[in-house]
């Protein structure tokens, strides 16, 4: 459990045997029911190959390639023969003979111990790729993220009428981010032929790879209130928060960022607000008549009957603040809740707004969030070490998001992703399923799975987040505004939303 969670920090300073012996101790006492899931009959599959990224400077030259390939198999014990990469860059390494899943814990693990590794895991099977695929197919999108092979000229007055005939709609490039083109296409499109459109796209000779657009959404079907948080505390299903305050309380240079709906000030969060940026691109979407800007504020995220494809009615979720609140609610202050780090400066990036948000505006957010520069937005001056994604969507994981994720962990951030709350395999639901990422379950106080959770091989760790029945809910801050913001409140929910970031606090308190 413990170096699955260090592995994903390559880039620290690798700790002396005495640190990590209290990381681990620190971890364990946060860690009494956030154990590792296995799904059901995970032994039982079948796999003859992995999907293994290292450091970019890890591998210059042939000789340091054969090097740490020839390191990589002492670890294991076993023939790894390189089979080819992703479009991504990622290796893909075949095993000499196949294997059970469950019988490469062992492995994965040892792997993710050298320093050059970023992550690696399972390759996806083709079915769950085509479920994926299936199960977003009521949405419709209108966009595309593209990167180019290198050393292809963005030339999109020869280029742009060259991929509309190939794909049959015209298109136009909108923006760069980074090394990603963000293309609108002529005419809105269901998901499953997004996804068809990106995957001709991918067989232009230009393309280095391509993906839909598709939404996500926030994952949530003397304190005074402190024994009300049994996430915290509960000898049966909490995660034991006081051991871990006996070792670590945190410290105020962590960073840890919240990509969602933004943040509200509250009484509770006083002193632990960074400035962060709204990156939702749409202004129809923002709820404050423009596109970015540096107001990362929660504008309310509620809907009209009929909105955001024929939905029901909600109030404003003010789901950015609430697991917020989970995080660094100020302990010790005489009002509300304590959060799990009583320390680390919250980073506010909004990412999901009306009808929740797209993989491009997700995208952004997390690269600016690492530290990474964004073309016409101000450099982020405190970059997180943390990352916390309390939101998702059904659709396989977007090589532009995960790219974002790798360059993230380069630059030795944790992103820790809520699972989903489908009830459902995860490896069908994004960025829950993109690699080397700390994915997020959810259980109950009797410490069962919750009735929504999604599950399955990709779950990494499984923390509180309740089932909504007496005592058996989450307690946070939130707002009384039923659409735009009002008086500042506390409220109750569950969700794997909201086990991810007792995940996301007790990373930064090991860091």
């Amino acid at each position: 459990m413990t170096p699955s969670l260090i592995a994903s920090t390559p880039n620290a300073a690798r700790p002396t045997s005495i640190t990590f012996l209290r990381y681990w101790t620190l971890f364990a006492a946060c860690s009494t029911v956030m154990a590792l899931v296995a799904a059901t009959g995970a032994r039982a599959e079948t796999v003859d190959s992995l999907r293994l990224m290292v450091r970019a400077d890890a591998t210059v030259g042939t000789v340091a390639q054969a090097a740490l390939l020839a390191r990589l198999e002492a670890r294991v014990g076993m023939k790894l023969t390189p089979t080819g990469t992703t479009r991504t860059g990622a290796l893909l390494l075949a095993l000499p003979v196949p294997m059970a899943a469950g019988d490469l814990t062992v492995a994965l693990n040892r792997l993710r111990e050298d320093r050059a590794v970023l992550w690696v895991d399972i390759p996806p099977k083709p079915e769950m790729l085509r479920k994926a695929k299936t199960k977003a197919t009521g949405e419709r999108g209108q966009k595309l993220l593209l990167r180019l092979k290198d050393g292809v000229a963005p030339d999109w007055g020869a280029l742009a009428p060259r991929f509309a005939q190939r794909i049959g709609i015209a298109l136009s490039a909108e923006r760069q981010i980074g090394s990603v083109w963000v293309l609108r296409l002529a005419e809105a499109q269901p998901a499953d032929r997004l996804a068809d459109l990106a995957a001709m796209l991918e067989t232009d000779e230009a393309v280095q790879y391509a993906d839909p657009v598709l939404r996500r959404f926030a994952q949530a079907p003397n304190d005074p209130l402190f024994d009300q948080q049994w996430n915290l505390t509960d000898s049966v299903s909490g995660i034991n928060v006081q051991a871990a305050w006996a070792l670590q309380k945190g410290s105020a240079s962590m960073t840890v960022a919240v990509v969602d709906t933004g943040v509200l000030p509250h009484p509770d969060l006083a002193g632990r607000l960074l400035p962060g940026y709204d990156f939702i691109s749409d202004p129809s979407r923002s709820r404050d008549g423009d596109g970015r800007d540096a107001n990362s504020r929660d504008e309310g995220d509620w809907t009209d009957a009929g909105d955001c494809g024929g939905f029901p009615a909600k109030p404003s979720s003010w789901h950015g603040t609430f697991v917020a609140g989970l995080l660094a609610a100020n302990p010790d202050n005489g009002i509300g809740i304590a959060g799990v780090d009583w320390n680390a400066k919250i980073l506010p990036v909004r990412a999901l707004g009306h009808c929740g948000g797209t993989d491009e505006d997700v995208f952004e957010a997390m690269l600016w969030a690492s530290g990474a520069q964004i073309a016409g937005v101000p450099p982020n001056q405190n970059p997180a070490k943390v990352i916390n994604l309390s939101l998702g969507g059904f659709g396989a994981c977007g090589q532009a998001v995960q790219e974002a994720i790798d360059d993230a962990l380069a630059q030795g951030s944790v992103v820790v992703v809520a699972a989903g709350n489908q009830a459902d395999d995860v490896s069908t639901f994004a960025p829950a399923n993109c690699s080397g990422v700390i994915t997020v379950g959810a259980h109950n106080r009797l410490g069962d799975r919750t009735s929504y959770s999604n599950f399955g091989r990709r779950i990494d760790i499984s923390a509180p987040a309740g089932d909504g029945g007496t005592g058996d809910s989450i307690i946070s801050l939130s707002n009384e505004g039923a659409t735009i913001p009002s008086a500042d409140s506390y409220g109750e929910g569950i969700g794997t939303s909201f086990s991810a970031p007792l995940v996301a606090g007790t990373a930064s308190l090991m860091l």
